[in-house]
């Protein structure tokens, strides 16, 4: 019976195999780590503060609008800032009347 580490079989081990073969498995590992990490930061959280908690129990039922869609910062900014971009913020009720009470963004 011939050795299996030292025959002349072309499906023989070899250390060049074991690190090609180690090499690829890394290579995947390193692929779904990045891949799983991408896809959690487009996910909402499930958790928070209070105040995000509540904001995502709201139901469905206004449309904010920012127009223009792209805006370009204006050297000389209010307020001694260094630049200000200029834009407006709508909000419309999709489901009947609407009381804003506060509006901002959760960073």
């Amino acid at each position: 019976m011939e050795d299996y580490f030292t025959g002349s079989d072309p499906w023989r081990f070899t250390w060049k195999t074991v690190r090609t073969l180690g090499v690829f498995a890394l290579s995947l590992l390193f692929l779904y780590l990045t891949y799983t990490k991408l896809l959690s930061r487009f996910r909402l959280p499930t958790t928070g503060d209070a105040k995000y908690t509540e904001v995502i129990g709201l139901p469905e039922g206004m449309t904010v609008t920012h127009r223009p869609a792209k805006v370009s910062p204006i050297e000389g900014g209010v307020k001694g800032f260094q630049y200000s971009w200029n834009f407006a913020t709508s909000v419309q009720s999709t489901v009947g009347r609407l009381k804003i009470i506060e509006f901002g963004a959760f960073v």
